[in-house]
């Protein structure tokens, strides 16, 4: 497995270092859904011994080619996976889904640095205006807070009505204009 692990990140090195000698990129994308919704499809201790050489190989090649923003994706429970990321130089590691108890507020007042996308539970935008604000209310202090991006934890299901994706559009949009803003001159 190990050999594995550090082929494949031989092999994507030697490929997108072919593309980065021509190519300024701002971030890169690892995709790895090793999680599912009560936590890691590995162990910690597995997760070091196979999977974190691959990524300090990957993040410290990147970095060395001017990438400054290393994200991973990742579905699922990753509260335990978070601190190894970070050890293998990933500076977010997202979609952050609700239903598996993730919660981006709790994410970022343990891990700092960590640049935090999604969070938005994707089935309150099916269900319409109110749990779209409660969604929204749970999470308004992080829009005020650097590195976080704010989107739905995952791909929007087909049974989000249209009209829902706009309210919510607008709300978050609301919602950023006062954050830059302040409350005062939003209302206006």
């Amino acid at each position: 497995m190990r050999d594995i692990m550090n082929d494949l990140a031989d092999f994507w090195i030697e490929l997108y270092g072919r593309v980065l000698d021509q190519v300024d990129v701002d971030l890169a994308l690892l995709r790895e859904d090793m999680a599912y919704k009560s936590g890691p499809l590995i162990s910690p201790g597995l997760f070091t011994s196979f999977m974190l050489p691959a990524y300090r190989k990957i993040t410290v090649f990147s970095r060395d080619c001017g990438i400054r923003l290393i994200l991973v994706d990742s579905d699922g429970n990753i509260w335990r996976r978070v601190p190894l990321c970070i050890e293998g130089g990933v500076a977010s590691v997202f979609p952050f889904q609700v239903m598996a108890g993730m919660n981006v507020v709790e994410l970022c007042m343990a891990f700092a640095a960590l640049k935090i996308l999604g969070g938005l539970d994707k089935t309150a935008l099916a269900r319409g205006s109110g749990e779209i604000e409660s969604a929204l209310d749970g999470v308004t202090w992080m829009l005020g807070q650097r590195g976080y991006i704010r989107y739905a934890d995952h791909f929007v299901p087909p049974d989000v009505p249209w009209q829902n994706s706009v309210y919510y559009r607008r709300r978050l949009n609301g919602l950023i204009d006062e954050i830059i803003s302040g409350p005062a001159e939003a209302a206006e």
